[in-house]
């Protein structure tokens, strides 16, 4: 890149024009989630051998506890569906019980280190896009939200622990049905490829480009994998990067949605399932920038062959589901002036 402003210009660039953006991550970050994937194996693969093991999982580590807006939060382990089980961390939730101490300290060194690395990201990003003064940057707007809640593992971002479940059979193709999330954004990592997003222009699902190490040669649509009228899906490709090179067709795999080894930073890709991540708006930036950054429409299609673990963070203001407090947010990051050109 040219200058120190270009790596946040390109973000909010391919945000602004896609909605979601996909990243090279540092080496420190890959070594934790690395760490994470070593120490979490073992607890998911147990807790989902059989139908009794995930229910006594469940017993042991789940914990919801009353909302001050109403319904329940909830931490540790549960089974959304039968695709998948999820193991939940918020920071500074009361009694959580957790299987092991290496799984434990692995959670949450991950967490820290995601966390700043995506905060660090989307206060690059307001400062480029909103005319705010003086300059927000995350944790304040945290703990503003804190003061707010009053309640640490209420206003607290969750950080989620997915472990999709192989199915053989052609009776679902989702494990994760097409949505948007309500926080401001969205990152994700995993050790294989399943998130899908939406292509803007066409309205068509492409592969998101994580979960694949950058040397892998090219990646064929997996033809076992079909929608609802039994026709294979179709993966568009997508120049999420904004930084296409035509001169060059040798960077690029035949994978719909990525470019081979290169991100929105241009930056060549360690040869690691861990190395990339994706990063998506969500529902109340879409809001904030008055549509500027929409929301990234998301999937997860069921694996076939093997598990598959997804490293989850959102940047979430709990105080956000008011209108009110909305609008006063809305205020403090002022207009929304579009990526810097």
């Amino acid at each position: 890149m040219a200058s120190n402003d270009a790596v946040p210009n390109a973000l909010a660039t391919n945000l602004a024009a896609n909605s979601f953006a996909l990243l090279t991550l540092p080496v420190h970050v890959q070594h934790h989630l690395e760490m994470l994937s070593a120490a979490a194996a073992p607890f998911f693969e147990r807790t989902t051998a059989n139908t009794a093991a995930t229910a006594e999982a469940i017993r042991d580590f789940r914990t919801l506890v009353p909302s001050s807006h109403g319904g329940t939060v909830l931490y540790g382990f549960t089974q959304p569906t039968q695709a998948k089980v999820l193991f939940r961390y918020r920071r500074g939730a009361p009694g959580m019980r957790w299987p092991s101490d290496e799984f434990r300290d692995a959670v949450e060194s991950c967490e820290r280190v995601i966390r700043t690395f995506v905060a660090g990201h989307f206060d690059a990003l307001v400062q480029t896009s909103f005319s705010s003064s003086p300059l927000l940057c995350f944790e304040d707007l945290a703990r503003d939200d804190l003061e707010e809640v009053e309640d640490a593992a209420e206003a607290s971002c969750p950080f989620d622990l997915f472990f999709y479940l192989p199915r053989d059979d052609a009776s679902a193709d989702c494990a994760c049905e097409a949505h948007v999330d309500r926080g401001l954004v969205h990152f994700i990592a995993s050790d294989a490829p399943g998130l899908e997003v939406i292509d803007a222009s066409t309205l068509e699902w492409g592969d998101a480009g994580i979960g694949v190490a950058s040397n892998c040669g090219v990646l064929a649509p997996d033809v076992s994998q079909r929608d609802s009228s039994g026709h294979p899906y179709k993966r568009q490709r997508k120049d999420i990067a904004g930084l296409r090179d035509p001169s060059s067709p040798g960077l690029h795999l035949s994978n719909p949605g990525v470019e081979a080894g290169r991100t929105f930073n241009g930056v060549i890709t360690p040869n690691s399932c861990w190395s990339r991540g994706v990063i998506l708006c969500n529902g109340a930036l879409q809001t904030l920038s008055a549509g500027g950054f929409p929301a990234c429409v998301h999937r997860v299609v069921v694996p076939r062959l093997a598990h598959r673990l997804s490293v989850s963070f959102e940047l979430r203001l709990r105080s956000l589901e008011s209108a009110e407090a909305t609008a006063r947010l809305a205020a403090r990051f002022g207009a929304f002036r579009g990526p810097s050109v």
